[in-house]
């Protein structure tokens, strides 16, 4: 979580972020957005992508503005903020593809050390939550603020 990130703008309840990318291939609005999982009050899905309106995002498109790391620390740092106003609650992380599933995954085992000094993160696997272990496949990822006891 040392890497760096982008300036970003939060909406008043913290639950929607936006931020540029800026690279080779100019610059490209990006949306991050923390939404309830269904009618589960304490889990909130995490989906982010690149804008193609001001109410609409589009999390499947690859930029390839060569700043991957740069966009996927701005995320972790909208995390942190969403969590300074929830943090009791739970972000589910998945990609909008299996690739993409992937890449959190390998971002996770390569931040791991850093990262688990601040959130506690599971592992999902067919529909089983288990607590991380490193290089095994999940299909998806649920990470909540550390209790500091």
């Amino acid at each position: 979580m040392k890497q760096p990130y982008y300036d970003f703008q939060a909406s008043t309840s913290q639950l929607s972020f936006t931020f540029d990318s800026i690279g080779p291939n100019g610059i490209i609005p990006k949306a991050v957005v923390y939404s309830p999982l269904y009618n589960m009050a304490d889990i909130y899905n995490l989906a982010f992508g690149d804008m193609i309106s001001d109410e609409d995002f589009d999390d499947e498109v690859i930029s390839n503005n060569n700043d991957r790391d740069k966009v996927l620390a701005t995320v972790i740092q909208t995390m942190l903020v969403f969590f300074e106003t929830y943090p009791n609650k739970i972000v589910f992380l998945t990609g909008s593809t299996p690739s993409r599933t992937r890449l959190y995954q390998i971002i996770i085992n390569r931040e791991y050390y850093t990262v688990s000094e601040v959130f506690e993160i599971e592992g999902v696997k067919n529909n089983t939550r288990e607590k991380i272990v490193q290089n095994k496949r999940y299909d998806a990822f649920l990470i909540k603020l550390k209790t500091i006891t």
